[in-house]
């Protein structure tokens, strides 16, 4: 380590966790795209999705609960699930254990043109994980979509977040539940973080901001 020049992470975050001699962050950047055009179905009810593999880190069985006490509060909401993993049997079990059937579709490992037209149906992208994260990159690309985000309070979410998205706290089902409520009964929050969520993306985590940061760490290191 006494080598090495400098320490890149793509969140400041993940550099207070690590304390790296020489850190320095260089955020993500992702590719500006138009945003997904969003498909209102029949059914005015709020479209929570879920992407990812399915395993306990990734808080899928905590969101199954939050959608439990949604049911029991007698709200109209759907979860569509895209990936799957070594817990999906498990999980299916629990939908139906937890009589959330009607509530909740697996939908699997979806082609990317699946998933676009999955995510032109959504209302809002959940990103429930306990832990691993270190950057979102589904939270992220979600964002640039214009998709409002909620996602659990991780320092490398709240990081890409920022005020453009809704948070709650890591492993609490109670709190997921209430911030998805609040989404299910506030239409002009979600508008809200429709415009805000691109917005931050297209100024923070820009492509060119990426490469200029490599560039000038590249450019220093090599001018010494």
């Amino acid at each position: 380590m006494h080598h090495v020049e400098v320490n890149i992470t793509p969140t400041s975050w993940l550099a207070t966790q690590l304390q790296l001699p020489r850190s320095v962050t260089v955020h993500h950047g992702l590719v500006e795209s138009p945003p997904l055009v969003r498909i209102a179905g029949p059914d005015p009810k709020t479209v929570f999705v879920f992407m990812g593999r399915l395993v306990s880190t990734k808080g899928i069985r905590l969101l199954l609960k939050a959608c439990e006490i949604l049911r029991e509060e007698k709200r109209s909401f759907e979860l569509l699930v895209i990936g799957d993993g070594p817990e999906r049997a498990s999980l299916e079990t629990i939908v139906r254990e937890w009589q959330l059937t009607s509530h909740v579709q697996f939908l699997g490992r979806l082609k990317q043109s699946q998933i676009s037209e999955v995510l032109a149906k959504a209302t809002v992208v959940v990103a429930p994980s306990l832990g691993g994260e270190v950057f979102g990159m589904v939270v992220a690309e979600n964002m640039l979509n214009g998709i409002p985000v909620l996602a659990s309070d991780l320092g490398a979410f709240v990081e890409v977040i920022g005020d453009a998205g809704l948070t709650f706290k890591m492993g609490d089902p109670v709190d997921l539940a209430r911030q998805m409520a609040r989404l299910v009964d506030d239409s002009s929050l979600l508008e809200r973080f429709r415009r805000s969520a691109r917005q931050r993306v297209l100024d923070c985590f820009p492509m060119s901001h990426m490469i200029d940061g490599h560039t000038e760490i590249y450019y220093r290191l090599g001018s010494k």
